[in-house]
C-alpha cells in the first residue's frame, strides 16, 4: 500500500527526528529560514510542522526568540524514565507470556522422560 504524506508531514518527521537524535539540542533555537532552505521548503509547511511539534512538546515559543527545542526539567526526566521503564518491563512480560505459551505446547507434543512430574514444572526447567 503508497501512504502519501504531506509536507507538513515530512517536515514534521524529519524535525522530530532531528531533536530526538540530538542533532539540535535542547535550548537551541530553530530558525525557520535557515531550516527551510536547509529542507527546500516554503515557510508555511515550516510554521505548520513547529506548531505540531510544540503541540507535542518539543519545542516553545519564546518572546523575542522564536522556537526553541525545549529543556526537560528533572522532574519530566523522571517521568520519561518511568514511562519508558514500565513499557519495557510490560513488553518482556508480554514476550514471556508468549513463550510460555508456546513452551507449553512443545511440552505437550513431545514425550518426556521425567513425565512423571506435572507438566508445568517440567515445562520451566526448559
Amino acid at each position: 500500500m503508497i501512504i502519501r504524506k504531506t509536507l507538513r508531514e515530512q517536515v514534521v518527521e524529519i524535525l522530530r527526528h532531528k531533536i530526538l537524535s540530538g542533532e539540535i539540542k535542547p535550548g537551541e533555537r530553530i530558525i525557520e529560514a535557515k531550516v527551510a532552505e536547509e529542507l527546500k521548503v516554503s515557510r508555511g509547511p515550516l510554521r505548520e510542522a513547529l506548531r505540531q511539534i510544540e503541540e507535542e512538546g518539543l519545542v516553545v515559543y519564546e518572546a523575542q526568540k522564536g522556537c526553541v527545542v525545549k529543556t526537560m526539567t528533572y522532574e519530566e526526566m523522571q517521568e520519561t524514565y518511568l514511562i519508558q521503564s514500565t513499557l519495557e518491563k510490560l513488553a518482556v512480560q508480554m514476550c514471556g507470556e508468549r513463550s510460555a505459551k508456546n513452551r507449553m505446547k512443545r511440552c505437550r507434543s513431545l514425550s518426556f522422560p521425567w513425565r512423571k512430574r506435572p507438566i508445568r514444572k517440567v515445562c520451566m526447567m526448559l
